[in-house]
């Protein structure tokens, strides 16, 4: 079993794509638990909306520190230096990083009409490359520190089971999810959680909605809409809140909302 994530300690907390939706979320509503001593850190690519979510943190005492960063696209020093930036050789209890960057990719396409290279090639970046390599810094950094780590990625059942339309989404997605595991093994002693958040009333929830070539997936999300039952972004941050908190899961685990 992994650890419990204790907010009372000393923590720095990452949040990739922390600029909207469940990255968002997922700041304001932690940004509440973390202590006076403790640091977070924002990270996305409009600078205008993490000031947006950062204004929104109502705990006036925690540090706050915004990165507007192209993810598409950073080289490693970029990466290395968001940390000399913002740690000042300060040491943490609790070292945290929320991979939630991600996007949906081209819904217009079937497979094999996903032909473009430098398309796969900058979506792979920002969803797969680019979290995988700042990851390894993190924990690189951290375990000098002799913090204690915790890595979250939020994954989707779409890398677990095949949806058309989504098939850059779902690739990249069981990618990340693989990766994890791996590390998950070499490492017993990192705490990493694959966070499925279910579906989520999201501009990402959005786009399936409108631009999906898929008549069924679209109605299928149409369906949640209308009958309510799509998730809010709190239900689901509460409920990761919850099971890292309780910590009573294997490390490497892949936990859906619904489990």
């Amino acid at each position: 079993m992994v650890d419990s994530l204790d907010f009372n300690k000393k923590t720095f907390l990452i949040i990739t794509g922390a600029s909207r939706g469940i990255g968002r979320t997922i700041a304001i509503e932690y940004g509440k638990k973390l202590q006076a001593t403790s640091t977070l850190l924002l990270l996305a690519s409009s600078e205008d909306k993490l000031l947006e979510t950062k204004n929104l943190i109502q705990n006036p005492v925690l540090t706050v520190h915004v990165k507007a960063i192209d993810l598409t696209a950073p080289d490693k020093t970029t990466l290395e230096n968001i940390f000399n930036d913002v740690l000042n050789g300060e040491k943490y209890e609790n070292a945290v990083i929320i991979h939630n960057v991600g996007t949906i990719g081209d819904l217009t396409k079937t497979s094999i009409q996903l032909t473009n290279m430098a398309d796969w090639q900058k979506y792979y970046s920002l969803n797969f490359f680019t979290p995988i390599i700042f990851n390894s810094l993190f924990v690189e950094r951290f375990l000098q520190l002799e913090s204690k780590i915790f890595i979250i990625n939020i994954t989707s059942l779409c890398g677990r089971q095949p949806f058309p339309s989504l098939s850059q989404y779902g690739s990249a997605k069981a990618a990340r999810d693989l990766f994890f595991k791996v590390l998950a093994k070499e490492y017993s002693h990192i705490n990493v959680l694959n966070y499925s958040p279910g579906p989520v009333d999201t501009d990402m929830a959005n786009s399936i909605l409108v631009k999906s070539t898929d008549q069924q997936i679209k109605e299928v999300y149409k369906q949640l809409f209308t009958d309510q039952t799509i998730l809010t972004p709190e239900m689901t941050v509460h409920k990761l809140l919850t099971i890292l908190e309780n910590g009573k899961f294997e490390s490497g685990a892949i936990i859906d909302y619904y489990d």
